[in-house]
């Protein structure tokens, strides 16, 4: 007994012994390791010091990395900063290339080699121009974080994009990608309440003339699949690519809802939605709007709108009522015409004075008080808010049961410094065989400021 306690004891000291090395030889390493570190870091002062477990460079992304010319992109970048700080952009000089920056009062064009500012954005929406045809160039874009105290480079990243300008041939066919779909639940920016709108995206092939001139976004083929459902077509009608783009809808009871982005449509490309609206959708009008903030550079606007019927849940109170004279033929009346502003969250604001930066707009109901349906219609409104006193004419819009009523809403970009009348008028091709037109148009004044 008195044998094997002795041995116990003496296995318990070598192990005793055995740890206390290992703990010396881990103390040994970590001063060999990290005093050095610290006592360089105290030698450099006023210089950032980046631990070893924090990354210093940024993590840089792009929507599309080969670009066409003129074609919008979209870059991000990721990255957690510990002090604070602001993003710059810039990119390497090439033989004329041009970018340009989307902001709230229009695109900005960047200088090569200039560091731009971004504030603390995580993202940018950019155009890449290349002017001359069948040329091709290599894009490096660097995003760079700075110290706010001392103006320091704390941390940056690079990518690599390339830009082509080529030359194509005319053709009547629209030849499309791949069938792509997306089934993305649609957010809304005018409710708190969640929908569950969801869209569905085909490649489609039609047939049409091509421009050669700036993308032109066109909505066609529009119509309902049945009481909550509706189709539609999107195509790029035009010369160039389209860039990334979205479209806002509204639909009765529900306000103005937003796409997810949707990706470049090249020259002659088209995608088929389908949009399935909310179970509690009214019986109304659905408004389709293809780049609703006019972000791309179009030949034509005027098809950039459509509207689309539905049944909803048979709930007509929203947009029909018994307010009409059954006895009469159609009557097209315009009331309640307003002007104003588009505000920062995309709704129309009233008032009768408002600055050249702002978005101007007019807002007005349409409502049908005869007895017959309209049929298809448009309106025009006049003496717009710039120099030359523009006038804008719709494209057809969709028939007006009897008694009912549709709101519109038009937005005018970089309006003149000026005092204007706007009028508006609807039925403006006499497509209507109306009860009267007396009561067709409306106007109101607005004054721009500097």
């Amino acid at each position: 007994m008195a044998e094997t306690h002795t041995k116990k004891e003496l296995i318990t000291k070598v192990l005793f012994v055995i740890g206390v090395v290992i703990l010396i030889f881990i103390f040994a390493y970590a001063l060999f390791k990290f005093i050095p570190k610290v006592f360089s870091g105290f030698a450099a002062v006023g210089e950032f010091i980046s631990s070893p477990f924090v990354s210093n460079s940024i993590k840089v992304s792009s929507s599309n990395t080969s670009l066409n010319s003129s074609d919008k992109f979209i870059l991000s970048w990721k990255y957690e900063p510990k002090k604070d700080g602001d993003y710059n952009i810039s990119y390497d000089c090439q033989q004329n290339l041009t970018i340009q920056i989307s902001s709230e009062n229009g695109p900005k064009t960047l200088l090569c080699n200039t560091k731009y500012n971004l504030k603390n954005a995580g993202s940018a929406e950019l155009t890449a121009t290349l002017k001359n045809q069948n040329t091709f160039v290599d894009l490096p874009v660097t995003i760079e974080y700075i110290d706010s105290d001392n103006k320091s480079v704390i941390a940056s990243g690079s990518i690599n994009l390339s830009v082509k300008n080529e030359t194509t041939n005319a053709s009547n066919t629209i030849i499309v990608s791949e069938p792509v779909s997306d089934t993305s639940t649609v957010d809304s920016n005018t409710t708190n309440t969640s929908t569950s709108n969801s869209t569905n995206n085909t490649a489609v092939k039609n047939t049409g003339t091509i421009n050669y001139g700036p993308a032109d976004l066109a909505i066609t083929n529009e119509y309902a699949l049945n009481n909550n459902t509706i189709t539609f077509t999107v195509s790029n009608v035009g010369g160039q690519p389209s860039g990334v783009w979205y479209f806002d809808y509204v639909s009765p009871n529900r306000g103005t809802e937003s796409s997810p982005v949707q990706v470049s449509l090249s020259r002659g490309q088209g995608i088929r939605f389908t949009l399935n609206l909310d179970s509690n959708t009214s019986r109304g009008n659905v408004a389709i709007l293809a780049d609703p903030r006019n972000n791309i550079y179009e030949t034509n606007k005027l098809n950039n709108v459509a509207a689309i019927a539905v049944n909803g849940n048979n709930d007509s109170s929203y947009y029909y009522n018994n307010d009409y004279n059954s006895n009469d033929r159609s009557d097209l009346e315009v009331t309640d015409f307003a002007v104003g502003r588009i505000s920062s969250s995309d709704r129309f604001t009233e008032d009768d004075q408002i600055s050249e930066d702002d978005d101007a707009a007019v807002q007005f109901t349409v409502k049908n008080i005869g007895g017959e349906s309209t049929g298809s219609w448009r309106y025009e409104i006049t003496n717009l808010p710039y120099d030359n006193n523009d006038s804008e004419e719709s494209n057809l819009q969709s028939s007006l049961r009897p008694g009912e009523s549709r709101e519109i809403t038009v937005g005018f970009n970089n309006p003149d410094q000026g005092s204007y009348t706007i009028k508006v008028k609807v039925d403006s091709g006499s497509d209507v065989r109306e009860e009267s037109e007396s009561n067709n148009t409306d106007s109101a004044r607005l004054k721009v400021t500097n």
